[in-house]
């Protein structure tokens, strides 16, 4: 009978060890569940927060190639942002088989500091400011970049009516200059003649 009862004895102890385990597996299981909500929400946001910038971002790969593209990028192509995953960013803007020699995303790539340049896009009829900002893998290896472009177009043409505006006024304290160094001499020979 007490071998009996030791049975029944350890089966209760293995008994209450598997509901504690069930109950730690449906804790472990409920901290899962959440942790995976706080990623996705997470993600989410962060997607929500890229796509909300009103200038053009693309990650780029170290082979030139696109990663990601923000909303504000894909509208300017017209296309939806998975269209333009993989393809070069040289071919994609510049309509070129190969990198631009003024190339930010070149320059970051090779010295590990951000860049920026600015250039006349004839390929799409604007003028663009690109700042490339490297990427960094967990050994301090450079990776890509982050772009981020802006079309600067109403900037220079501002900049080209300034430059308009400060030689006509060049030309203007030159006139006037001139008209001046011409009246003193009139002024005596009028003096003169009178």
């Amino acid at each position: 009978m007490k071998n009996t009862d030791k049975t029944k004895d350890q089966l209760i102890l293995e008994l209450e060890a598997c509901q504690r385990r069930v109950a730690e597996l449906k804790a472990t299981e409920h901290e899962r569940k959440q942790a995976e909500e706080k990623i996705k929400r997470a993600a989410e946001e962060w997607r929500t927060t890229f796509d909300s910038i009103t200038d053009m971002v693309s990650i780029h790969d170290s082979d030139f190639r696109i990663v990601r593209v923000n909303r504000a990028l894909a509208d300017v192509f017209k296309m939806r942002p998975p269209e333009l995953i993989g393809r070069t960013c040289y071919e994609l803007v510049h309509g070129t088989d190969k990198p631009l020699a003024s190339c930010p995303h070149q320059k970051a790539l090779d010295t590990g500091m951000p860049h920026t340049a600015e250039f006349f896009e004839p390929h799409l009829g604007v003028y663009l400011e690109a700042t490339a900002s490297p990427v960094f893998d967990g050994d301090g290896k450079v990776t890509g970049s982050v772009h981020v472009v802006r079309d600067i177009t109403e900037r220079k043409k501002m900049e080209e009516k300034l430059i308009v505006t400060d030689r006509l006024a060049s030309v203007g304290e030159l006139a006037s200059g001139i008209a001046h160094e011409l009246n003193n001499p009139l002024t005596s020979v009028i003096g003169f003649s009178q």
